[in-house]
């Protein structure tokens, strides 16, 4: 049965004809010794070499999605995370994906969560990447392997939530993304590929400069 990640289907067809989705495939042989570590950016955003403002992230949301196959079906999606002076990330990501009955089709829910390893937080904008570490799916025992989001939560009236879906890192690099990438400006990644909702239920909290 289909999970958050097989369901996306517009993305995923884009991101295969660039390879992405490929390359998801391969890392998740060997990514589980890179997912669990955070993310250190270099950027001077507190006036002092080396060192950020602090930045942190915290919140809820739930979207309904539209498109052949996943029309109706509800994502419900929490994260905290912060990123320290020294540029280290950390936090925590989980959703849950609600397919209810239509049809032959009985309901059906996954879930994930992962770890969020990059976060930048700009105004009422942070990017973000999380790594789904295991996914449980209903008639998938073994679930799925290593994934990775990369959003752009927007804190305003309404929120809203942008993401595309690619191998974690670091091997979204070689395709352009790079630590906390704006999935809606990445260079290469057309604009279908990019899944953008606005929350019908969002409570977010950000703080940085």
């Amino acid at each position: 049965m289909p999970s958050m990640t097989s369901l996306l289907r517009r993305s995923l067809i884009v991101l295969a004809g660039s390879g992405l989705a490929v390359a998801t495939t391969a890392a998740a042989h060997s990514s589980r010794a890179h997912e669990s570590q955070a993310v250190a950016v270099p950027v001077d955003r507190a006036g002092e070499p080396g060192w950020l403002t602090p930045q942190s992230i915290d919140g809820v949301g739930r979207f309904t999605m539209r498109g052949p196959n996943v029309e109706g079906d509800q994502i419900r999606f929490q994260m905290h995370a912060e990123t320290a002076r020294t540029g280290l990330t950390r936090g925590a990501f989980s959703f849950r994906h609600h397919s209810p009955a239509s049809g032959a089709e009985p309901a059906w829910t996954a879930r994930g969560r992962g770890r969020v390893t990059c976060l930048l937080v700009d105004g009422d904008i942070a990017l973000l990447t999380a790594v789904v570490r295991h996914e449980v799916v209903p008639g998938q025992p073994n679930g799925t392997g290593p994934h990775a989001f990369y959003m752009k939560i927007t804190d305003a009236s309404p929120d809203r939530v942008s993401f595309i879906q690619g191998p974690p890192p670091p091997y979204g690099a070689d395709y352009g993304i790079h630590g906390c990438s704006d999935p809606e400006a990445i260079p290469g990644i057309p604009p279908e590929a990019v899944d953008s909702y606005v929350l019908e239920r969002g409570d977010w909290r950000l703080q940085g400069p």
